[in-house]
């Protein structure tokens, strides 16, 4: 099977291209023989969504790229209104939003991403020991609310667990009721 990165971005990689979906693969320098088709990097360049050709619409990658750079509910709805595969991941986006626990940890994470990749690009060694610091904080923090995502679901699953069962039983005393009742008639 073919193994294949797909990165979607929102930066320049390369300095003026303005290519909005690139396909890259390993390929000998001398003989410009390519090694293989197994492996490749694919890159969404969301910056560059204007850029789309024939072939990114028809295959609606350029649908994708707008759905990544939705800011607001509204456009996503409108997206959702005319494509289906929309529909569904805007359903997703919003239920993962709506959760609480989820928000914390991705926002913590985020935090944590941010502040690295800050640190690390500065080139401040004395910057970079401080952030490293506050980032692992961040880190614990975003573990932490994960765990407690997590410690929520298990109960969660725990009282829906009790609820069939009490449902089971609710349903057999039922059954002996109307046996009972029967009995009686």
């Amino acid at each position: 099977m073919p193994c294949l990165h797909i990165g979607i971005v929102d930066f320049e990689i390369f300095e003026n291209d303005k290519e909005f979906y690139s396909r890259y693969r390993l390929t000998n320098m001398k003989n410009k023989r390519r090694y293989t088709d197994k492996f490749g990097i694919n890159v969404l360049n969301l910056r560059h969504i204007d850029n789309a050709n024939i072939d990114d619409k028809k295959n609606e990658l350029d649908v994708w790229a707008r759905l990544f750079k939705a800011t607001t509910w509204e456009e996503l709805k409108a997206m959702a209104d005319t494509y289906d595969f929309v529909k569904e991941a805007a359903t997703s986006i919003y239920a993962v939003s709506e959760d609480e626990a989820v928000k914390l940890a991705c926002e913590a994470r985020e935090r944590y991403e941010r502040d690295w990749a800050s640190a690390h690009w500065s080139g401040e060694q004395e910057g970079i020991k401080k952030e490293r610091v506050n980032t692992e904080r961040e880190k614990k923090r975003a573990d932490k609310a994960e765990e407690e995502r997590d410690k929520a679901n298990v109960k969660i699953s725990e009282a829906e667990a009790k609820i069939d069962d009490m449902a089971r039983q609710l349903q057999e005393a039922l059954t002996e009721i109307a046996r009972l009742k029967g009995t009686v008639d």
